[in-house]
């Protein structure tokens, strides 16, 4: 790279800085899904997109490859209108991610999204699902010290205080705070 009295081009000039023309196809498709609008809490650009194509609250923006559906995208954010909205429309409460299989549930758990967990488990999510570490939305919870979160799964799933993830760890082992793990089933410290 040129240096200009010293002082590499990129230092002291943005014109080659990336632009939205840098933007990928896939994130240029992702930008106008309904994964994108449930991701960013956008409710009307959300029910105009499921009323256009109903098939959209399955779409995790991606082709499906990634498995994120609007659902997740809406529950890890807290997004409760989104959530009300795709489960309303259809969308799989317990659809899970590809690569870790994680859950809406487990994402709002872990995010500390009381109303959003309720609004799940209504729809009927499985609150005992297990993601690729073996972890359950009650583990989740616990471990961020989210004592509401954690009192609401274990009063809709008591069984939950008793499963181990991978590591043979309980929600209550992971518990951040006491509440968290008294709620978790377990004895605070």
């Amino acid at each position: 790279m040129p240096a200009v009295r010293g002082v590499q081009h990129g230092l002291i000039c943005d014109c080659c800085a990336p632009t939205a023309g840098a933007e990928s196809l896939a994130e240029v498709a992702f930008a106008k899904s309904a994964a994108a609008a449930a991701q960013s809490g956008d409710f009307f650009r959300l029910k105009s997109l499921i009323t256009r194509n109903p098939a959209a609250v399955h779409d995790d923006g991606y082709g499906g490859s990634s498995g994120y559906t609007p659902v997740i995208y809406a529950a890890r954010q807290g997004h409760v209108d989104c959530v009300e909205l795709l489960l309303a429309c259809g969308a799989a409460p317990d659809a899970a991610t590809a690569a870790g299989g994680a859950t809406a549930l487990q994402r709002a758990a872990y995010m500390g999204h009381l109303r959003v967990v309720q609004l799940l488990l209504d729809a009927g999510a499985t609150a005992a699902l297990q993601d690729g570490d073996g972890q359950t939305a009650l583990h989740k919870a616990a471990e961020r010290g989210h004592a509401d979160v954690a009192a609401a799964l274990v009063a809709a799933a008591p069984q939950l205080a008793g499963v181990r993830d991978k590591r043979g760890r309980t929600a209550a082992d992971l518990a951040q705070t006491p509440a968290a793990a008294a709620a978790a089933g377990g004895t605070p410290a």
